[in-house]
């Protein structure tokens, strides 16, 4: 059986109490499990998701830190904590130290670390992630040679990096200023996020590079009220509860009182199968989505059943309704398609937090 708390935070274990932090405008929530700082609110608006350091192995499998000397001194405006956090699993080998501190003028979560052995890495440092909210808003983007450029945060999915090469994002009433490292955001809702993510562009590309043993790492972030007049985050409007589907994979079980919206029947190659899965789903009464299999045939389709191709470029002109499958989200959204004509398009996405 799957530990629950496995499948809902990460970690094979409960999570501690959480902290709540204040001080001035600012407000948090601390979470000493994972040395995670989320929800931080300026005047009681969200304006940072969460503040993090991972270690992301060359499969982008990720090591979350196990977090040990957890001092802390919290007055009424003002708090201080310290921890250690240490990363291994495989060559993973990874420990800093933490330190994050409040004032009324802001807050700084910094990290100072070693590697403890060498070892390759997608990806170790800090990350913080930037609420969708922010989606629309205008942004001041500050790059290591003083420069400043001026950029709108993307309300539709965006296939590329909306932030490059940043010392300090300001946008929506808040600055983000980064040391130790240029930072970027890429647009989390790729893989169905709902946040941009700032992190740390070294070994930005997508090859895994090399932390040498005795290799430090530092990087910290200051949050602060913006000081010029900004246009605050939006209420995003949530669409409603989408239709509950199955995959019916066999031609003999009783579908007949399962509580769906709708059928998804993958056909296998053989035709004789094919026909006798179809006819089984059809008797169901149900609206179809019926995918071809890959350089098969594909079936004609009735009222309420849609046909889905797989990396196809052509709609058949058999079907009444024709679906592009054109497998992951994110995959999709990055590359480039010739697909003419079909009536939808069907993407894949994962539920999970970049």
């Amino acid at each position: 059986m799957t530990d629950p708390n496995l499948e809902l935070h990460g970690i094979d274990a409960p999570l501690e109490a959480e902290i709540v932090l204040r001080a001035g405008p600012f407000e948090a929530i601390f979470e000493p499990t994972r040395a995670y700082l989320r929800r931080v609110r300026i005047h009681g608006v969200e304006s940072v998701r969460v503040v993090y350091l991972h270690a992301r192995a060359p499969d982008w499998s990720t090591v979350v830190p196990a977090v040990s000397n957890l001092e802390s001194s919290i007055g009424q405006d003002r708090f201080e904590l310290t921890w250690t956090g240490l990363h291994r699993k495989g060559e993973i080998n990874f420990e800093w130290k933490g330190t994050l501190t409040g004032t009324a003028e802001g807050i700084t979560y910094r990290c100072e670390g070693v590697a403890l052995s060498e070892f390759k890495t997608n990806r170790t440092g800090m990350c913080a992630l930037i609420p969708r909210e922010f989606q629309g808003l205008p942004a001041t983007i500050r790059h290591p040679d003083e420069t400043e450029s001026a950029i709108t945060m993307p309300t539709t999915v965006s296939p590329t990096e909306p932030v490059r090469l940043a010392r300090s994002i300001e946008l929506g009433g808040v600055k983000l200023t980064f040391e130790g490292d240029v930072y970027g955001a890429e647009d989390q809702r790729n893989w169905s996020d709902a946040s941009f993510k700032a992190y740390s562009m070294r070994g930005r590309g997508g090859a895994a590079y090399t932390l040498m043993k005795g290799e430090k790492l530092t990087h910290s972030l200051r949050i602060e009220a913006s000081k010029t007049e900004a246009p605050g985050p939006a209420a995003v409007s949530k669409a409603g509860s989408p239709l509950l589907g199955a995959r019916l994979d066999n031609d003999h079980d009783d579908i007949g009182n399962l509580p769906v919206d709708f059928f998804r029947v993958e056909l296998p190659a053989g035709e004789d199968e094919a026909r006798h899965l179809l006819d089984h789903a059809r008797g169901s009464g149900r609206p179809l989505q019926i995918v071809a299999p890959h350089g098969g045939k594909a079936p004609d389709t009735r009222d309420h059943e849609t046909l889905i191709l797989m990396n196809a470029k052509e709609r058949p002109s058999s079907s009444t309704s024709a679906w592009l499958g054109a497998g992951a989200f994110s995959e999709f959204n990055m590359g480039r398609h010739e697909a003419k004509g079909f009536d939808g398009l069907e993407v894949t996405v994962t539920p999970q937090v970049h």
